[in-house]
């Protein structure tokens, strides 16, 4: 059984895989075609992804140093004009939730390039190490630090 601690961890490594994924595929781009307009909330490759990579180390830092209690703690969000409580749990669920929503429309902006867009759907499967293998020596991790020994 895994603890709700250990799946966020594992939840926003995945995150973390799939921008990883992502960025080195718009490498490839010329920089007019990554900073093109694009349809989209934030109007370009370059724009999305900065709104989404922002978050990704820190979530990773903040996922790893919290227990179950701290999963449960009520986090306060400054809204400009009120303050918003949830817990903390809730926030991180909510935070993979959009990250996974902005990547979808990189994913649409980079196949109106020469691109393709890259394969983003099996980085939760402990069975599917060997699709990640590369991605998980470029960002230094282990099986066994993401998934724990099994």
């Amino acid at each position: 059984m895994i603890d709700l601690p250990g799946q966020l961890r594992i939840q926003v490594r995945a995150n973390r895989l799939a921008n990883h994924r992502l960025h080195a595929a718009v490498v490839m781009l010329p920089r007019s075609d990554f900073h093109a307009l694009r349809a989209g909330f934030f109007a370009s490759l370059a724009a999305t992804l900065n709104h989404i990579l922002a978050v990704d180390e820190r979530s990773i830092a903040f996922c790893d140093g919290h227990d179950a209690e701290g999963c449960a703690a009520e986090v306060a969000m400054d809204r400009g004009d009120h303050v918003q409580r949830e817990l903390a749990a809730h926030v991180l669920a909510h935070l993979f939730m959009h990250q996974t929503h902005h990547r979808g429309q990189v994913h649409a902006m980079l196949a109106g390039t020469a691109i393709a867009p890259p394969q983003l759907d099996e980085f939760l499967m402990p069975s599917e190490a060997h699709l990640r293998t590369a991605d998980m020596a470029a960002l230094g991790w282990t099986e066994a630090e993401v998934f724990g020994k099994r």
